[in-house]
């Protein structure tokens, strides 16, 4: 008997123990349900007992009394109710079955099989259909009829949620109380037995990965998500490409979410796409499962040294200290030690945001690039893009928790009114970098004291004064805009190096090659391959390696630049070579008219940070690369990366 039908029983019995009227929560508070459910209830059991002449009435400001029991009928009503419960319960479960088989199967159903297998009628069935039908439409999920065939239809993440919850309140009224045994005898009911087979297999090899508060409170929910999706993509029924990504940026679930899924595919040989994965990672944080990263494994000193190395590294790219973030240290220590499993075993993993990140963070993915460099050479494995775009996440997180938002505030004080306002913001946001966030604020609202040191002021206010501050005119002329990158890269960067000089002038004037004409990217790298062969630059396996690291991830920017690099171990002499071209080509998924070839040799990785940097801050700025695409002499080159730092 099942906990809903047992709760009626009892709400009949404490029905006819009373001789007056009742309030709602009089019952609610002995049955332990809300009395909504009391409602819903006693209008079942008046649908059983009307034809019997027995009603339980319904009195506001009074409560709930049944009418019309005798002593001499008592019996014979009592027994009619736990008939007729059990023939209602039997129809809940031909429903439900009804809606486990569409569920199960993935593709459309014929009437005639689903007749044999619940053993009812074609109409019945269709009535069954439009009971959970009325239950699907806040799902947005339709049960269609073609013909003499029924399928369930509608987006996928909508379908299995709606099946999930089906099945969650199912349980809650199946089970008295909750335990292992009884859910799983539940769930033989719902899904195949290899399902849950493999189901148990996940709960049991991961379950050192959870904390306890999670097993006690979410483990029926997950389990019955886990087990719903690997039903569904085990008929083929994925997630769509569309589906949302933002869950990746906890890359900690997401990357859970992919152990998960790489070992249910070996088990059941069951194919999983990349939404899938989002997805479950979506499910893991809405259900608060808190994952215990540092309980998977304790970490050798080499890990260890890697870590601090990358950490390091990035934070001499940036002039920042990131050393102190224990969060990060922690996170890589258990990413990089996965992702070196991964890589060496040959198991590739998308990162959905990929194309996102490389652009929105042009700068900081260029500098993972090389940093990942340390752990290519430690552990002998190439680094994918979309493994690049990962670490990029940890850091980027660092940098907004330690920093603000981003790397800097540039704050654009106007005053009310301005007319000229948005016009003025648009320009400005197109010659700051976009690691750098521009805050738009009014002048009567602006909070001097909120402003750091590494901050910029930006404002056509002559009665405002700050130590950093940049003034510009209500119109912002070509001017202001010269005296804003003037300002901005001399004064506020805080440093004493510029793109060129005499100690390590590494943009060969011989390897700029301006307004060339190639028909693809190949064309291209053959051509930058053969001139530094010609000037006896590199190794034998210099191109090979460069071809290698684009076949490990797009290295084209949605800005229209390209910059592809080579291994430091194929580089004699370190040569940094740029190429304009009269039209744009096509370069992994974005066209390009740029190209910036970075060859650093090992000996020079230290002390060509800072300079990496500058270049990638220069080429970030869209007026710099408008200035690039206009220049017919490799000397125009040189001097606008001279004059792009001053």
């Amino acid at each position: 008997m099942s906990k809903s039908e047992l709760r009626r029983i009892k709400l009949m019995k404490l029905l006819m123990d009373e001789n007056n009227y009742q309030p709602t929560k009089y019952f609610s508070e002995k049955l332990g349900v809300s009395a909504r459910t009391i409602h819903e209830d006693v209008d079942l059991l008046n649908d059983i007992l009307k034809d019997v002449d027995i009603v339980i009435k319904k009195v506001p400001r009074k409560g709930l009394m049944i009418e019309g029991i005798t002593i001499s009928n008592q019996n014979e009503v009592f027994g009619l109710v736990e008939t007729e419960l059990d023939i209602f319960n039997s129809v809940e479960q031909k429903q439900n079955e009804l809606f486990s088989l569409l569920i199960n199967k993935g593709s459309e159903y014929s009437l005639l099989e689903l007749e044999n297998v619940l053993g009812v009628s074609d109409s019945t069935i269709k009535k069954y259909c439009d009971i959970l039908q009325k239950y699907l439409r806040k799902y947005a999920v339709q049960i269609s009829y073609k013909k003499d065939y029924i399928v369930v239809s509608g987006n996928e993440d909508k379908i299995q949620n709606a099946y999930r919850n089906y099945l969650i309140s199912l349980y809650k009224e199946y089970a008295i109380q909750f335990n292992r045994e009884t859910f799983e005898n539940f769930l033989q009911s719902y899904f195949n037995y290899q399902i849950i087979d493999i189901t148990n297999l996940v709960f049991k090899m991961f379950s050192n990965r959870f904390s306890t508060y999670y097993m006690d409170q979410y483990y029926y929910s997950l389990y019955i998500h886990i087990a719903t999706l690997i039903t569904r993509c085990n008929v083929n029924k994925h997630i769509s490409s569309e589906y949302s990504d933002k869950c990746v940026w906890n890359v900690n679930y997401y990357m859970f979410a992919n152990e998960l899924i790489e070992y249910i595919s070996k088990k059941g040989n069951i194919q999983f796409n990349t939404s899938d994965i989002v997805f479950l990672t979506e499910s893991l944080y809405a259900l608060n499962v808190n994952i215990d990263i540092t309980n998977a494994q304790k970490y050798d000193e080499k890990y260890e040294k890697v870590v601090t190395n990358v950490i390091n590294e990035i934070s001499t790219f940036l002039n920042v200290r990131l050393i102190d973030d224990i969060e990060l240290y922690e996170s890589l220590l258990n990413h990089i030690e996965l992702m070196i499993y991964r890589l060496k075993n040959s198991i590739y993993i998308k990162n959905p945001l990929f194309e996102e990140i490389k652009n929105k963070y042009l700068l900081l993915y260029s500098l993972m690039c090389y940093a990942a460099n340390h752990i290519s050479r430690v552990y002998s494995v190439n680094l994918t893009g979309d493994e690049v775009s990962f670490l990029v996440i940890y850091f980027q997180i660092s940098l907004e928790k330690n920093f603000g938002l981003t790397f800097r505030n540039v704050f654009l004080v106007l005053p009310r009114g301005l007319i000229t306002a948005e016009l003025i913001y648009v320009k400005i946001r197109k010659v700051i970098p976009k690691t750098d966030s521009v805050v738009r604020i009014f002048f009567d609202e602006f909070d001097s004291s909120k402003v750091t040191a590494n901050d910029i002021v930006i404002t056509t206010e002559e009665t405002l004064y700050f130590p950093k501050q940049i003034k510009i005119s209500k119109m912002l002329t070509d001017e202001d805009i010269d005296n804003i990158l003037r300002n901005y890269y001399t004064d506020y960067r805080n440093d004493n190096s510029i793109l060129l000089n005499d100690d390590n002038n590494w943009v060969n004037p011989e390897l700029i090659f301006l307004r060339k004409d190639f028909n693809n990217k190949a064309e291209c790298l053959d051509f930058f391959i053969s001139q530094y062969r010609m000037n006896n630059l590199i190794k034998d396996k210099f191109g090979e390696s460069i071809y290698n690291r684009e076949k490990l991830g797009d290295t084209s920017f949605s800005v229209g630049v390209s910059i592809p690099h080579a291994d430091p171990e194929q580089v004699r002499k370190t040569s940094i070579s740029i190429m304009t071209l009269n039209k744009k080509i096509k370069w992994g998924i974005n066209d390009v008219n740029i190209i910036i070839l970075f060859a650093i040799s090992d000996n020079d990785q230290r002390k060509s940070k800072k300079y990496i940097t500058d270049l990638l801050e220069f080429i970030e700025i869209e007026s710099n690369r408008i200035k690039l695409l206009k220049c017919n002499k490799s000397s125009e080159v040189m001097q606008l990366l001279v004059s792009g730092k001053q």
